[in-house]
């Protein structure tokens, strides 16, 4: 490598093309010994609380508005995110043929969340239970007579299948 990024979070770099295949190589070889014999990456995606759909919906204003002090956010400030377990998928509908919006049941509670840029994900079926990791958000919306209305609302970051040992942990 010759030349690398112009910043912090830059990932460019200049290499001369007689290097290509030595770069190849040596990259697949770390990759490899990171991975060990698995080969699987396995993305994580941490929460700063877990809470339940009920605790979400009795405090949900004042929480998201508390959320929102914690403002601006963005790399060096990562949003909060909420970790919610063992909820039973109730429905799964197609938005604009490219996102997802998945209605959630914990006991008697209720709750959508959205899956951006998703058509479709492995560990979502009706009637299965899954742990989330996602962030609160106020949708408003026009109620009757144009008066605005606030509903909680979740966008989902993370998805995985609820076993028995994601619950011992």
């Amino acid at each position: 490598i010759t030349k690398g990024g112009g910043h912090a979070a830059a990932a460019g770099f200049t290499l001369p093309e007689e290097n290509l295949l030595t770069f190849k190589n040596r990259v697949r070889s770390a990759v490899k010994k990171s991975l060990g014999t698995s080969g699987i990456v396995a993305p994580t995606v941490n929460a700063d609380i877990v809470l339940t759909i009920p605790e979400l919906h009795a405090n949900g204003a004042s929480f998201v508005k508390e959320l929102k002090l914690l403002e601006p956010c963005g790399r060096a400030n990562p949003s909060p995110k909420v970790a919610l377990e063992g909820l039973s998928v109730a429905t799964i509908e197609r938005v604009d043929n490219r996102h997802l919006k998945v209605w959630f049941r914990q006991g008697n509670a209720h709750m959508y969340g959205m899956l951006w840029n998703h058509r479709r994900h492995p560990a979502l079926n009706i009637g299965g239970k899954v742990d989330i990791v996602a962030k609160p958000f106020l949708e408003k919306r026009n109620a009757l007579h144009n008066a605005e209305k606030q509903s909680l609302r979740l966008e989902v970051l993370a998805v995985r299948a609820t076993t028995e040992r994601n619950r011992e942990k």
